[in-house]
């Protein structure tokens, strides 16, 4: 059996909830399966949380910032921390990527 590496898909946010839903559906629709999901969200207590829960796939790992705003690139790097794959692939919370 061959086995494909992991590739970690980090998807920082702030209060983008339906923009985040869109962008997860892309990378949940990706034909290349050994994903690790992680969402930062930058601020805990806003709809982000519950967009990720309507998302049942176990790959998806959310962190959440609950001592509120800290930035783009403290939230990026609580992601870049987070990922445990071979490779590592960006993807804004208003971004969508093709299915391959």
């Amino acid at each position: 059996m061959i086995s494909t590496p992991l590739v970690t898909v980090a998807i920082p946010t702030l209060r983008r909830p339906a923009y985040l839903r869109e962008a997860l559906a892309s990378v949940l629709a990706q034909t290349y399966a050994n994903l690790q999901i992680i969402v930062s969200n930058d601020a805990a207590g806003d709809e982000t949380a519950a967009a990720v829960r309507e998302f049942t796939d176990p790959r998806i790992v959310l962190l959440e910032n609950t001592d509120g705003p800290r930035g783009i690139v403290t939230n990026f790097n609580r992601a870049l921390a987070a990922a445990t794959g071979t490779y590592f692939v960006l993807v804004c919370h208003d971004d969508r990527i093709g299915p391959t």
